[in-house]
């Protein structure tokens, strides 16, 4: 992904199949599942590009692979 609204967008279906899935109720349940800073999802989620970064969406996939969150239908608001 080399798209700043691409990852932001991919991160955000993570995040609303995480919750939809009872994996996690907020962000910061949601940052603690993947081992990242709560102020690091918080940001990334509002775009802000610093926080968009490559590693993060690394982390974020091998998360979904470990996780399977993607596994089951969810949609999102």
């Amino acid at each position: 992904m080399e798209d700043k609204e691409e990852k932001k967008d991919y991160l955000t279906r993570i995040y609303y199949a995480a919750r939809a899935r009872g994996i996690c109720h907020n962000q910061k349940e949601f940052a603690e599942a993947m081992g990242v800073n709560q102020s690091t999802i918080s940001q990334a989620l509002a775009g802000n590009e610093k926080y968009l970064t490559d590693r993060l969406i690394r982390n974020v996939k091998r998360w979904v692979e470990w996780s399977g969150v993607l596994t089951l239908e969810t949609k999102e608001p």
